[in-house]
């Protein structure tokens, strides 16, 4: 039976490669006034994610609608203009669709292994099969892995910037409706506001009246075209949560004879991964394509937070009697 190993980019970071993306917005404001407008608008947009920098390609799927459809209107100076104000309006959203990738990339281009050769604390195999979440290829330059056994499941630098993948793992329409419904408790989405002297009048803030769940009267949008134009940008803002969506059935399918090829795999382990949400249906193809899925053994790495890596393994359904856990911490290895 073979093993399979799931690397991720806590193994980079044990080898001294500067590669979390804390260290990507580091980068940024290193470049000057673009890499600076980028963080920026990734902290405005995206400031209601609970780990912005913690946990990045989670949180692209944060995207404030609101903050974004406001900006719209404070863009609108032109009642012929609807595609023009949306335009300008949705400027920082085009950016991370459009800039991002790109600003990201070129700093993957420039990771570097600067520490001495790290010792996991489970020994690789050469002949094992390799899942590798990271970009670089430190495990044929440093550890002597055979190309041939390793999937770079989102891309690598040696493979070209066509193949790398980074995204959220929200699915856009449940995003969008369990959004709506956490208005219900807001009251800047109220058909009526309170002022600071406690003057009531109608809300026609335009996100308000483009998501909040009243009817919004003829007369109130101001013109038709600020009307198009909240049809336009919320059309746009949508558009959003699917181009940054890492989409992971899709790469799944890219790669469906390397997980058809696990059939025979009878241990899996798993190190330095975050474990994070977004990469699930990779664990869950895994084991499907597993010939006993039961029969698996399973060793489970963290670095501090066990809690979280035993979680890994319930919302995986995994028998706690198959699973080993492996603390990467030196002093505190078995």
């Amino acid at each position: 039976m073979r093993t399979l190993y799931i690397i991720g980019n806590g193994f980079d970071l044990a080898n001294g490669v500067r590669s979390s993306y804390r260290d990507f917005r580091e980068h940024l404001l290193s470049l000057g006034p673009e890499g600076v407008r980028m963080a920026v608008t990734l902290e405005s947009y995206l400031g209601s994610s609970p780990d912005l920098w913690g946990d990045f390609e989670e949180s692209l799927g944060f995207l404030d609608r609101g903050m974004a459809m406001d900006s719209v209107d404070d863009a609108f100076d032109n009642d012929k203009d609807a595609e023009g104000c949306v335009e300008r309006g949705l400027a920082g959203v085009t950016s991370i669709e459009e800039e991002l990738p790109r600003l990201f990339r070129s700093w993957l281009r420039t990771l570097r292994a600067e520490g001495s050769v790290w010792e996991p604390p489970v020994p690789l195999d050469p002949d094992g099969a390799y899942i590798d979440f990271n970009y670089t290829d430190l495990l044929e330059s440093r550890y002597g892995i055979p190309r041939g056994n390793i999937l770079y499941i989102h891309g690598s630098v040696a493979e070209g910037d066509g193949s790398i993948v980074m995204g959220h793992g929200s699915d856009p329409d449940r995003s969008y409706g369990e959004w709506v419904s956490s208005l219900r408790d807001d009251p800047s989405y109220r058909p009526y506001v309170r002022d600071a002297d406690g003057e009531v009048s109608r809300n026609t803030r335009l996100s308000a009246q483009a998501y909040g769940e009243y009817p919004v009267r003829d007369g109130e949008w101001g013109c038709d075209s600020r009307r198009r134009a909240m049809e336009i940008a919320k059309a746009g803002i949508e558009e959003y949560f699917g181009i940054t969506a890492k989409r992971c059935q899709d790469v799944i399918e890219r790669n469906r004879g390397f997980f058809d090829s696990l059939r025979d795999v009878g241990r899996v382990v798993v190190i330095g991964h975050s474990l994070s949400p977004v990469d699930m249906p990779y664990f869950r193809e895994i084991i499907r394509c597993s010939g006993s899925p039961d029969d698996i053994m399973w060793e489970v790495c963290y670095r501090s937070r066990r809690a979280r890596a035993e979680r890994f393994a319930e919302d995986l359904g995994l028998d706690p009697s198959r699973v080993r856990y492996v603390c990467t911490l030196p002093g505190d290895r078995e």
